[in-house]
This record gives C-alpha cells, structure tokens and sequence, in this order.
C-alpha cells in the first residue's frame, strides 16, 4: 500500500464532493443555471450578458462567477475519477522493505542492522558501538607488543668482515665498500 497516494486519492474525493454537493446549494444551482442561460441568450445576435456588462459591471461579474462555478461543476465526474484512481492505485502498489518512501525517508524494517567489531565479531546496535570494540582491541594490541623499537636503538648493528679484504662490513650491504665483492652470509 502507498499512503501518499491513498491519503491524496481521499483528499480528492472529499474535495470534489464538498465543493459539488455541500458549498453550492440546490437553490444556488438553479441560480447559476438561470444566469448561464440569461448570459448565453442572444437578442438581435447580441448576448444578453454583453448588453448586461455595457449597462452594469454588476452583471457582468455576475455572468463570470456563474461561468467559473459552472465549469467546477462540469469538472466534478473528473474529480471523482481521478480521486477514485489514486485511492485504488495506492492500496494496489505495494512497498518494499528498506525502500525510500515518497517523502525520502528510509522505510523501517522489521529486523535492525547489526554492526559487527571486525576483530572479535561481536554484534552492535549501532556503528559507534562496533567501533569503539575496535577500538578497544587496538590498544590492547599495542600493549601488548614488546617494545621492539627501543630495544633496536640500544643494540649496535652487527658487524661482518669481507672474506676477500676483510674490511669490517655493517649487516644487510650487499658489497663490500672497499673492494667491491659480493657478501654472503655466514
């Protein structure tokens, strides 16, 4: 079910039958009636309602207002189809689940999203949760390393000898600087 077009559908409906049946009286359909048909009268080819115009500009707003209530009128079968359609095309289309609404917003769906900690797997309700549990394994982590950086700044690099020159070499060259041969590993 669409509620917005439901919820229009109706408007119209309600709209058209209130203009129709409740503002405008049986009297005052008879009324417009009369008048339409005394401005539409010709005498002489003339139409009585620009002779009444020339002489009154009472009776020429009177000849236009019977004009635009009977052109709602003749419009109401209109309304009411239109109206009709709406209702019965909303009840007919169906949402989807996590779809956007008319308005733009996201559609709740009947199960929440789960957030996970992409260490330990552990669900959240929401995206901070799951993030902080991250978080909190980082440092945990951190701590948990032996300070490794400290210990390679105290110890001195070790040190190995060409067998060709027997200049003292630093670890991972790969010649020797004074002679030029290729160290291997011992």
């Amino acid at each position: 079910m669409n509620a917005g077009l439901v919820v229009l559908g109706v408007v119209i409906l309600i709209g058209t039958f209130f203009l129709t049946q409740v503002m405008i009286t049986p009297q005052q359909r008879q009324q417009i009636e009369l008048a339409n048909q005394l401005c539409g009268a010709n005498i002489f080819g003339i139409p009585v309602g620009q002779i009444g115009q020339a002489a009154s500009p009472d009776v020429a707003n009177k000849c236009q207002e019977a004009s635009n209530i009977s052109q709602v009128m003749d419009m109401a079968p209109f309304g009411y189809i239109i109206g009709f359609v709406l209702l019965v095309a909303g009840l007919a289309i169906g949402g989807k689940k996590g779809s956007k609404s008319s308005s733009g917003h996201a559609l709740k769906e009947t199960k929440e999203e789960e957030h996970k900690c992409e260490v330990c797997g552990k669900a959240y309700a929401t995206l901070k949760e799951a993030s902080r549990c991250e978080a909190r394994h980082e440092l945990e982590r951190k701590k948990a390393e032996p300070k490794s950086e400290s210990k390679k700044k105290s110890e001195a690099p070790k040190r190995m000898f060409c067998k060709k020159c027997g200049t003292k070499i630093k670890e991972g060259v790969k010649f020797c600087a004074k002679c030029g041969n290729k160290v291997t590993s011992q």
